[in-house]
């Protein structure tokens, strides 16, 4: 038997404009970190390499997935070798009889965090900012820059090199995902919500700890750490809610036994059209820098090949969120409080 909607959760947990008022929120406060954390960025980074501790420095930067011993970056890791093999399970037979299938929305929320977060959004933000590293400043004397400053000069060893913003630290925040999956689900049981509370203070103690752990081995800002908690949290809270809608799939689940119709790989999709337009974006800024720094136009090609990239993705996003709309219903509106 299948229970309604009414008897699983009381009306106030399917309103959807809560988030959008979250969001804004989360905006402000991101707004009002990045600016204290600017006003003092050299002062906080330099303290910090001072109180340096080399063995937690090591313990916090290394991983085993690079070929070296474990470290504290394997967390993130593990949790998304586990959630893609839960994906790729859940996709096969979306029914009943597969216990996985249920899990499947948790899965590619935690994987499409980690790749928009720990992916697009650190690598395509580093080639823009083309930031020098604590240890070029401190070290070797390059020009210090702010962390909104696009493009003051070219990073020697590749953008990806770049300082802003930490890899590391978007990585290890992906974490914060389980916490949206508990605390965020408005099926969930007071005691999960509890959990998802507990988990997400302690996600972002830990990747406090590996913020302080790349300012004060020289390879990050504090600006850098600070922008990639701060940007990434709006963007977790954008893709629970706006992006994957995964409450609404859970709802569906509840109503319907069942999943909702949507094609498969969907969240893997949307992340390809974003990668899609960020690609086509890098591309233009490359040819930009390449012809306002050379002062030659045979750069000038790649802005044509990223504008058409930019069209693709934004196309195939516009196509792939009107799928999910349409299978998840229109009767539920997202603008209502």
């Amino acid at each position: 038997m299948v229970m309604s909607s009414s008897e699983i959760a009381p009306p106030w947990m399917y309103c959807h404009g809560h988030w959008r008022r979250s969001l804004a929120f989360l905006a402000m406060g991101a707004c009002v970190a990045m600016t204290a954390a600017s006003l003092w960025d050299m002062q906080v980074t330099a303290a910090l390499i001072r109180w340096s501790q080399p063995d937690f420095n090591t313990i916090m930067g290394r991983t085993l997935f690079e070929g070296h011993l474990p470290g504290a970056n394997d967390f993130s890791a593990i949790i998304w070798i586990a959630a893609l093999v839960i994906y790729i399970g859940g996709s096969l037979k979306r029914n009943q009889t597969n216990r996985l299938a249920r899990f499947r929305p948790q899965a590619g929320f935690v994987l499409a965090s980690a790749l928009i977060i720990a992916l697009s959004m650190v690598h395509g933000l580093k080639y823009f900012v083309g930031r020098a590293r604590p240890s070029l400043v401190l070290d070797e004397a390059w020009p210090y820059s702010l962390w909104f400053v696009f493009g003051p000069h070219t990073i020697a060893q590749g953008p990806f090199n770049a300082s802003f913003p930490s890899g590391h630290t978007a990585q290890a925040f992906t974490l914060m995902s389980i916490a949206y999956l508990l605390a965020g689900n408005p099926l969930a049981s007071k005691t999960q919500k509890r959990l998802g509370w507990l988990w997400g203070g302690l996600a972002l103690l830990f990747t406090m700890a590996m913020g302080i752990a790349r300012c004060a081995s020289q390879n990050h800002w504090l600006t850098d750490v600070m922008g990639s908690i701060c940007l990434g949290w709006l963007l977790m809270h954008w893709i629970y809610f706006g992006l994957l809608r995964v409450p609404d799939q859970h709802r569906h689940w509840a109503e319907h036994n069942r999943p909702p119709q949507l094609p498969w790989g969907w969240e893997l999709m949307l992340c390809l059209d974003i990668f899609l337009i960020i690609a086509g974006a890098i591309m233009i800024a490359g040819s930009l820098r390449g012809v306002l720094g050379t002062g030659t136009l045979w750069h000038a090609w790649l802005i044509p090949s990223g504008a058409a990239l930019i069209w693709v993705g934004a196309r195939l996003f516009r196509l792939n969120r009107r799928s999910v709309s349409q299978a998840l219903g229109q009767a539920q509106k997202e603008e209502k409080p």
